[in-house]
């Protein structure tokens, strides 16, 4: 009787033994669980970030190119208009050689 109670003593000890390691190891499973739910909304909020730096990127890509084609075509206007001006100068230079032409001959 005396070694049916030591084993049934040590029964309940490795029961109590194993029962502390099982609520031990739900306790980490429930911070496991709890981490890997944390983790799991910070990478759905890390990805709505990146989508939105994306389109922000891709805006800004757009206004790039736009801000490009209108600077390249200000660019030709602005060498059209210079070559009118040019011509208009020569133009001037020409006439002001004239008048000074025809007062010279209308003063001799």
């Amino acid at each position: 009787v005396a070694r049916t109670e030591r084993d049934l003593a040590r029964a309940r000890a490795d029961l109590a033994a194993r029962e502390a390691g099982a609520n031990a190891l739900m306790a980490d499973m429930d911070v496991m669980s709890k981490e890997l739910t944390d983790a799991g909304e910070q990478n759905g909020r890390l990805l709505e970030q990146l989508s939105a730096k994306d389109d922000s990127n891709l805006k800004l890509m757009s206004d790039k190119l736009k801000l490009a084609q209108t600077i390249k075509a200000l660019k030709e206007a602005a060498a059209v208009k210079a070559q009118v001006a040019d011509k208009l100068r020569a133009r001037a230079e020409q006439q002001a050689a004239t008048v000074a032409a025809l007062e010279r001959e209308r003063s001799e």
